[in-house]
Parts: structure tokens; C-alpha cells; sequence
């Protein structure tokens, strides 16, 4: 990740527990691969939210009650959903690995799209994995992709614009 200063916290996330952050610390998925990080940032509020799973069936639903209650107003929300690579050194679970991963991309696109407008999904090529940063500092989301074989502090960093118009459905 680009520089930290002193005053920032990097909180990263645990396996199934949604962490909250408030300006200026950073919240960090740790690695994602066939998982899947969901990241949320309210920048008139400056707090942001984090997930990272195998099953989000329960735990996003849950983080989404909490958003609506801490955040009133949704339409500024900036929501990012990274993952459900496929580990291309698993072959005898290669199909059904492709069916859990289509239902958990399915589910998660569609409970976000219920909520919100300002989404971006990246999901990962095969044998791909990920680590998502929000800077609330910045008001940034940070997306570093790498294979999975190699390391991944010489990742290239993408920092992701939202500078897009809202989706229509």
C-alpha cells in the first residue's frame, strides 16, 4: 500500500468479522482468493466498513443492517466486492469450486445491487488473489492484484476511482 501516516490505525480484517473504521484509519482485507471482501465507504461521513468470507449469506446481510442504521443517507455509499478466484491447483474440485463460487458472486451482487448504486465488483481471474485497502484518510479504496504464485509485495497497486455515474437498472 501507498504510505501510512503516523496517526493511521491499519485494522485489518478477520475471517468473518465486520470491522468499522472512521477517519483517518485504513481498513485491510488481508489476502483474498477464493473468498470474497466486500468494502464500504460513506465519504460524507468518513466511516468505512469491511467483510471478508467464504459464506457471506449471513455476515453481509447483518454488516448491511448495521450500515443502514449507523448511515442514514446511502446514496454517497462507495461499495467495492472483491474475489472468488478459482485456485487452479485444485482440479478435482475445479467444478464444483465454479458453482459455489457463481452462487457467492450471484448472492453478493445481488444483495448489493438491492442497496446501493455506486458498486464496483472485481472478481478474479483463476489463480489470482487480492488485497483490499480503504484509506479513509483518502476517501480511496486500494486494490492490489497478484498471482497467486508470486509475491505479493511487488503487486501493481490499482487505487479505484468512483468517479462514475450511478447504475440504472
Amino acid at each position: 500500500m501507498g504510505e501510512q501516516h503516523m496517526d493511521q490505525e491499519l485494522i485489518e480484517i478477520e475471517m468473518g468479522i465486520p470491522r468499522k473504521a472512521e477517519y483517518p484509519d485504513i481498513l485491510y482485507s488481508g489476502g483474498v482468493g477464493p473468498c470474497i471482501t466486500v468494502g464500504l465507504w460513506h465519504p460524507s461521513q468518513r466511516v468505512g466498513y469491511m467483510i471478508h468470507d467464504h459464506d457471506l449469506d449471513t455476515g453481509l446481510p447483518a454488516l448491511l443492517t448495521d450500515v443502514e442504521r449507523e448511515c442514514k443517507n446511502l446514496s454517497d455509499m462507495q461499495v467495492c466486492a472483491v474475489g472468488a478466484s478459482l485456485y487452479v491447483d485444485l482440479p478435482d474440485t475445479k467444478e464444483d469450486m465454479q458453482e459455489m463460487l457463481k452462487g457467492s458472486k450471484d448472492f453478493v451482487e445481488k444483495t448489493l445491487a438491492d442497496k446501493f448504486s455506486k458498486i464496483q465488483f472485481h472478481w478474479l481471474e483463476p489463480g489470482h488473489e487480492a488485497e483490499l485497502y480503504l484509506d479513509t484518510m483518502m476517501g480511496k479504496f486500494l486494490l492490489k492484484v497478484y498471482d497467486s504464485r508470486s509475491n505479493p509485495n511487488e503487486a501493481a497497486e490499482q487505487t479505484l476511482d468512483f468517479n462514475f455515474k450511478e447504475r440504472r437498472d
